[in-house]
């Protein structure tokens, strides 16, 4: 179990990229995501970005709508048992990189 993450998280259907985790938790029953999990990365943003998305897409994920902004990355995965949504953000001289994973019903 990786230092930070929820208990019940996927860890091993929703790969993470190499990196602190800085806060983790697992959604309430209203919430729109059933795990967050913030991590900090060192790197541009677009290819930490890149970095996850492959490995989410090798573990069988499909990229779905995204952004591509300089300081500012935002990607959709899915498969058929889970939602993904990424953000990496440039953060002063560092990077907040944000997973919220939400299981299908």
């Amino acid at each position: 179990m990786v230092p930070g993450l929820p208990e019940s998280f996927p860890a091993d259907d929703v790969p993470l990229y190499d990196a602190t985790v800085i806060a983790g938790s697992t959604g309430e029953p209203t919430a729109p995501y059933d795990w967050s999990v913030v991590l900090q990365p060192a790197g541009p943003p677009k290819v930490i970005a890149e970095a996850a998305g492959d490995l989410l897409e090798d573990a069988g994920f499909t990229e779905g709508a995204g952004s591509d902004l300089p300081r500012l990355q935002v990607r959709q995965y899915s498969n058929s048992d889970y939602e993904v949504g990424l953000t990496v953000t440039r953060t002063g001289d560092g990077n907040t990189m944000t997973y919220l994973v939400t299981r299908k019903d």
